[in-house]
This record gives C-alpha cells, sequence and structure tokens, in this order.
C-alpha cells in the first residue's frame, strides 16, 4: 500500500501535465486495473473527479472568507470584488450566498450595486470542473479513546482530508466534525477508512479518508456544509 500510495501521489501530477492512460501505464508498468485502483483512491480522497469518461485533476481555488468580507465592509463594488477575486458574476452571487447562509455578514451590509448581471464568461463544462472553496479553520476530531484534535483539509460526500491526526493506510476511524464560530452548522459523525497517509518533514500528520458509514441525519448536515463551504459556479 506505501507503494502505492506514492505512485498515486506522480499519477496525479502526471494527470496535471496530460498524460493519458496508456501513457500512466506503460510510465509505471500498470495493469489496466491497477490504473483504476489508483484512479478510485484519488476519487475517494476528492482530488481526482470523473467527468464523463474522463479523469480530471479540479481546478481548485480557496477563497478568504475574512477577506471578501473585509472588502465588503470597506465600501469595494460589484466589479472590484469580480477583479480582485477573478470570479463570474455567478461566483460572486454565490459567494454572497454563502457568507449570508453562515451569517458571516448581514443583507444591510451588501450595498444596492452589489446586483449580478447575467452570466456572460465560461463555458458549463469549465464551471464543472472548477472547485471553489471558502477557506476558513474546521475542527475535526478521532472518536477515541483518546480523542485526537485535528483540521479538516478538504471534505466532499465520498471523503475528508485531515491535517494533525496520525493515521495509517486502510485504518478505520471514526470522525466527529464541529465548527461554532464562522459556520454554523450542527456537528456530524461518520466512519472513514483511511486511504492515504504521510508524515510531512516538520511531522504534521496528513491523510486522505473514505466515508463507509454516515447516518441519514449527519449526511444531510455534512451535505449542508459543502454547501457552505463549497460551490460551482
Amino acid at each position: 500500500m506505501p507503494n502505492r500510495d506514492v505512485a498515486a501521489r506522480k499519477v496525479l501530477d502526471d494527470i496535471r501535465a496530460g498524460l493519458d492512460n496508456d501513457a500512466l501505464k506503460r510510465k509505471y508498468r500498470l495493469s489496466s486495473d491497477g490504473l483504476q485502483r489508483i484512479f478510485d483512491d484519488l476519487v475517494g480522497t476528492g482530488v481526482l473527479e470523473l467527468v464523463g469518461n474522463e479523469y480530471i485533476v479540479p481546478a481548485v481555488r480557496r477563497l478568504s472568507a475574512r477577506d471578501i468580507v473585509s472588502d465588503i465592509r470597506s465600501g469595494l463594488g460589484n466589479a472590484e470584488l469580480i477583479e480582485k477575486y477573478t470570479l463570474t458574476p455567478t461566483q460572486l452571487k454565490t459567494t454572497f450566498d454563502i457568507l449570508l447562509g453562515s451569517n458571516a455578514i448581514d443583507p444591510g451590509e451588501l450595498r444596492n450595486d452589489f446586483s449580478v448581471p447575467p452570466e456572460q464568461t465560461g463555458t458549463a463544462n469549465q464551471r464543472e470542473q472548477e472547485r471553489y472553496f471558502i477557506d476558513f479553520e474546521l475542527p475535526i476530531v478521532e472518536i477515541g479513546p483518546p480523542e485526537i484534535d485535528g483540521k479538516v483539509r478538504d471534505i466532499t460526500e465520498k471523503g475528508v482530508g485531515t491535517i494533525g491526526i496520525p493515521s495509517k493506510v486502510d485504518e478505520v476511524k471514526r470522525f466527529l466534525v464541529l465548527h461554532d464560530e464562522f459556520v454554523l452548522i450542527e456537528p456530524f459523525m461518520f466512519e472513514a477508512q483511511c486511504r492515504w497517509a504521510r508524515i510531512a518533514a516538520d511531522g504534521e500528520h496528513f491523510a486522505g479518508y473514505q466515508i463507509i458509514g454516515i447516518a441519514e441525519k449527519d449526511l444531510r448536515d455534512l451535505r449542508q456544509l459543502i454547501h457552505l463551504v463549497t460551490f460551482y459556479g
């Protein structure tokens, strides 16, 4: 499994560089099933997506909620926010909806000129391949004993990336996600299996988990969190 983890990271870099499946199999001496298992690992951790019949690496951008709120309160207008954060008008509107829905701003803080004009740029296919994150710290707790506190690196309905929680590949853990400062969501729990794990040079633990068990109510709360922090333009 550790060798597969190394291969997965290298394969991800090569997918970004434009290598196709045949080139990947030749380079890493993989069978079709072996390459598919690596694809499944990458999809499970949310860093690869299947669009039609093609695996693509989402163009991930992180937006600082605090910076955007500060700019709104300092008086930046619609066009200035679009230019500064390289957003389309629809993405700007979604940003406002997320900030309002999470109580980060009040409706009265939006100026009258913050109307959103019709979408004019970007194709539907391009927008489907882009993922945007409102960037803030999200605690996650490994349910013990002992309880171990960490942070969410990324999250989808299928998996979660963690920081600060020691992990081993194939290990199954129960997690609690909660946040009571910026985004008002109900705490939720789920069970997940570790698909990859590494320790950085500074000793920090990173891992990716595939969610294998979650109650219906917790799934609704997970989806609400994703709705608040992730949007497609």
